[in-house]
């Protein structure tokens, strides 16, 4: 036994050794780490301020620094700071930011930079300055004389059974990574103070929920509230940073931390942050491309930059959803500017890609080689005009962040924009067309996607943002919202809302209400089932079955816009507004006027000024806006009249605090009171000019060829490239126009058939996200307080489409499979998540106009002309005919809907009241094919 127990020893001693290198080793990772982020906050490595922004920065940060020393000294009374600060109380919330923001973190900058180097010692005189030290000291004993502590409430809120915690209610916790920053920074001197364990305290309570022991934390679903990743994410990792190496802790923290952000950065399933299935980024259940989204990405992109390449670093899966995430910026943006649509309260605040530009430096930054691309698209959007240098002052744009800028800057050439495609959004609600630089995009609502977010003082008149509200982005280098006439300038040249009507807004079917009817409850889910963003190639469609949720009414109609190349097309049917006291309008355009002067069209008539009504109830009419793009409303395809002005408009701001004015030009179908069957259709032409839109309506139908548009479906040909379009309201629809017949659930098909037929392309929609089933809904606050809603999990929902022809996969592929059943073929998509899938088919078997169904070599008739309009004549072959049947391509028997007249050796058929499609004449058991034009 004794022999024994010494065999043990050494082996036992060799695992203990073997343990406290690990541990050592996973230390050194965590201490280089922290060496790497306290350069990424100082100047520690940059190597030489020959380039002037960046000295500029620098010394923007000193100077900031000093004007913070001289605030501080003559407002604050350390000697008696008074009562302790309530953090659930606004003011004293804002009293801490304040501090922190605006004076702390500067005295902290500006201690720890070294600016250039003379004769290898730092320039900066504040560098390690004894008084500024004590200066410092000082305000961190403010802070705690002020009673904030390791048990100080925050106003932070926790829902256990959601796994979650919301700091949306403390202005401080959305801002603490500042505070956190100059704990880290000033780790040393505090602990010189006896200090440091206090405020790591603070960074503790704060992050608390971070902890490995959190009770209420089990990994259970992926994704995290927004707040929490742009805030205490960073906030954690200071804590963590701060701590001991001799903490039992330490470790196990920054590994909970890491395997958080790794969960965080997860698709979050259902109506959860933070990034969604179509990369968009989501918060209070809806998309959020700035502020919260952004400041999102740009938090973990540095967390990303600070962690790559250590032991800790992030998952190769969450490294490739925050570049998916950012580099989806570029298809939804023209520029910098996005949609409003996905702006949420802040309807302003429309260009988050300039304002996050530096998150993509980052990202290449972290790996060069991986993120090539992503380092080319930084070097062009950041040589655009309005770009360039940041010179903002925060925790998020340190000097090293500079420098990292003007290094790939010097290094990368541009990448090239993206000019053209379509891109749908399902999460976001929003369709985007892009061709030869131009944006257009359609934002919509239905009963997953929220119709607009406001606050008691911001927002007021959103309601029609996603309306079907088309933002129209085709002029200007860069394009801005002012050089596309959405808003006018103020005196300074900046765009503003003064005298914006928010009851028209582009491409909008509504009442037109006044301003004291259009405010309304917000984040309010629609019930309908019916919102799709579907494109084949680079054309493609946005289609929504509307009800204004807000409407005491319950107004409705059916909308859709189908893209092609640098044209848009858009049908509504079925207006309702039984009961309804306002007019519902259609609005086509409305612009700013720069000057009285510039110029708009109307029916080739040039029109100036601000006294334009122009009114026409029948017959066609083709306008300009005030920016170049062309309208074609044809004859015959509205109810109501079509409505032009030029004029001095009155509004309010968004903010619903004062009275403003600006001049614009607005177009809009004024479908009168109540409506009951309204319709409308118009073509959009992007630059098109005076000359150009001419065109457009003297051939129309050269481009866009309207085969259905009611309540059943909204069926288009792209004439030129022979593609059709179909948008399904009604799944019991038959089509006879080309190879589509039918499919089993409400969707959007697009075909293409090329080759000569001998390659069909295909694509399929299907509107249902996989979370609702079709009889339920929910309003926000049921999604919100219910986990199995909040994060239920989306399910593949199968669609059927059935074709004429028998068809096959040219390349298998899992999410489709085809079944021939006879002369048809049932191509199944399994759907999931709003994506289009797009696919081509070949023939099976080809059957041309001249085959015969049956197989026959020899024909016993023919006909002509084929394809007709009207009448067609068959030729038979013998003197005799037993049996006649015509039926369409689903099968039915459409004998009865034709009159056939019988004539010696020949058959007279009448197409006149059968839709225009395809059918099939069966004569004695021969069949062929006739196709009604």
């Amino acid at each position: 036994m004794g022999k024994l127990q010494d065999m043990r020893k050494p082996v036992i001693f060799s695992l203990m050794l073997l343990c406290f290198s690990y541990g050592n080793a996973q230390l050194n990772e965590v201490n280089n780490v922290k060496t790497k982020y306290l350069n990424w906050l100082t100047d520690n490595t940059v190597n030489s301020y020959s380039n002037s922004s960046v000295k500029g920065l620098y010394d923007r940060y000193i100077q900031f620094g000093n004007n913070a020393e001289t605030n501080v000294v003559n407002n604050y009374n350390f000697a008696a700071p008074g009562a302790i600060w309530n953090m659930t109380n606004g003011t004293d919330n804002g009293a801490m930011v304040t501090l922190v923001n605006n004076h702390l973190f500067y005295l902290v900058m500006s201690y720890h930079l070294k600016g250039p180097l003379t004769n290898g010692q730092p320039s900066n005189p504040k560098y390690h300055s004894t008084a500024l030290k004590e200066l410092i000291l000082k305000v961190f004993k403010y802070i705690k004389d002020k009673g904030i502590n390791n048990t100080t409430d925050f106003n932070f809120s926790l829902n256990p059974s959601q796994e979650t915690v919301n700091i949306n209610n403390s202005g401080f916790g959305l801002r603490c990574f500042t505070y956190a920053a100059c704990v880290i920074l000033m780790k040393e001197e505090l602990v010189q103070a006896g200090e440091f364990s206090h405020h790591m305290g603070v960074l503790a309570n704060l992050t608390s929920f971070l902890d490995p022991d959190n009770p209420n934390f089990h990994f259970t679903n992926p994704g995290f509230n927004t707040d929490v990743v742009r805030a205490l994410i960073e906030t954690r990792l200071c804590y963590v940073l701060g701590q001991e190496d001799a903490d039992p802790d330490k470790l196990a923290n920054m590994r909970f931390l890491v395997d958080f952000t790794d969960n965080a950065l997860l698709i979050g399933n259902g109506w959860a942050d933070f990034i969604k299935p179509d990369f968009t980024t989501y918060h209070h259940r809806g998309a959020y491309a700035n502020s919260y989204g952004g400041d999102a990405l740009f938090s973990v992109s540095i967390l990303n930059y600070i962690l790559k390449g250590s032991a800790y670093e992030l998952k190769p899966i969450s490294q490739a959803h925050i570049k998916k995430a950012l580099m989806s910026y570029q298809k939804f943006s023209a520029d910098f500017e996005m949609p409003r649509g996905l702006a949420g309260r802040f309807p302003n605040s429309t260009t988050p890609l300039l304002d996050y530009r530096y998150a993509f430096a980052l990202l290449y930054a972290a790996d060069p080689v991986a993120n090539a691309d992503v380092g080319q698209f930084f070097k062009r959007i950041y040589t655009m005009p309005m770009s360039g240098f940041n010179r903002s002052l925060n925790v998020k744009n340190p000097v090293m962040a500079g420098q990292i800028a003007i290094n790939i800057n010097n290094a990368l050439t541009p990448d090239t924009p993206v000019t053209q495609g379509h891109f749908g959004f399902p999460y976001g609600g929003l369709s985007v067309h892009k061709y030869n630089g131009y944006q257009i995009s359609v934002k919509g609502t239905s009963k997953h996607i929220w119709h607009y977010e406001s606050s008691a003082s911001e927002n007021i008149f959103g309601r029609y943002t996603s309306a079907g509200a088309m933002e129209i982005l085709s002029k200007g280098s860069p394009k801005t919202r002012l050089s596309n006439g959405l808003g006018v300038a103020n005196a300074q040249g900046a765009i503003t809302d003064d005298g914006w009507d928010w009851a028209h807004i582009p491409g909008v079917t509504a009442a037109a209400v006044p301003l004291n009817e259009l405010a309304g409850a917000s984040r309010e889910f629609n019930g309908r089932n019916f919102l799709t963003h579907a494109f084949l190639d680079d054309n493609g469609i946005f289609a929504m079955d509307y009800k204004d949720v807000n409407s005491a009414t319950g107004m409705s109609v059916l909308k859709t816009v189908f893209f092609f190349k640098d044209k848009a097309l858009s049908l509504g049917s079925d207006l309702k507004d039984n009961g309804g006291t306002r007019p519902i309008h259609t609005t086509l355009f409305q612009t700013g006027l720069p000057e009285t002067s510039t110029a708009t069209v109307i029916n080739g008539l040039q029109q100036t000024g601000l006294n334009v009504n122009f009114s026409q109830s029948s017959g066609g009419v083709w306008a300009t806006d005030a920016v170049g793009n062309g309208f074609v409303v044809p004859s015959g395809s509205y109810t109501g009249s079509v409505v032009i002005k030029r004029s001095a408009q009155q509004s309010r701001n968004q903010y619903d605090t004062e009275d403003t004015q600006g001049n614009y030009t607005t177009a809009y179908i004024d479908h009168g009171t109540a409506p009951v069957s309204g319709r409308y259709r118009y073509g959009v032409l992007l630059q098109g000019g005076t000359a150009g839109t001419q065109d457009f309506a003297d051939h129309f139908a050269d481009y866009f060829e309207v085969i259905q548009q009611n309540s059943q479906a909204h069926v288009v040909k792209f004439v030129q490239d022979n593609i059709y379009n179909y948008v399904i309201f009604d799944a019991a629809t038959v089509f006879q126009s080309d190879a589509v017949i039918s499919v089993d659930k409400p969707s959007v098909v697009m075909t293409q058939t090329i080759n000569a037929g001998n390659k069909l392309k295909v694509s399929l929609t299907n509107p249902n996200l996989g979370l609702l089933n079709d009889n339920e809904a929910y309003t926000f606050s049921q999604i919100t307080g219910t986990a199995s809603r909040l994060y239920r999990v989306p399910q593949i929902s199968p669609v059927k489409l059935t074709l004429a022809g028998k068809w096959k996969l040219e390349n298998p592929v899992n999410n489709i499979t085809t079944l021939i059943t006879g002369n048809k073929t049932e191509v199944t998509f399994n759907t999931i998540n709003g994506n289009t899938i797009q696919t081509s088919l070949v023939p099976e078997t080809f059957l041309s106009t001249q085959d015969t169904e049956s197989g026959k070599a020899q024909a016993f008739f023919t006909i002509y002309p084929n394809p007709a309009k009207e009448n067609v004549y068959i030729v038979l072959k013998k003197n005799t005919v037993e049996n006649i049947k015509i039926l369409d391509r689903a099968g039915n028997d459409m004998s009865s809907k034709m009159t056939v007249k019988e004539k010696q050796g020949s058959l007279e058929l009448n197409l006149r009241s059968v839709e225009k499609g395809v059918y099939i004449v069966c004569i004695d058991g021969q069949c062929k094919k006739i196709i009604k034009e």
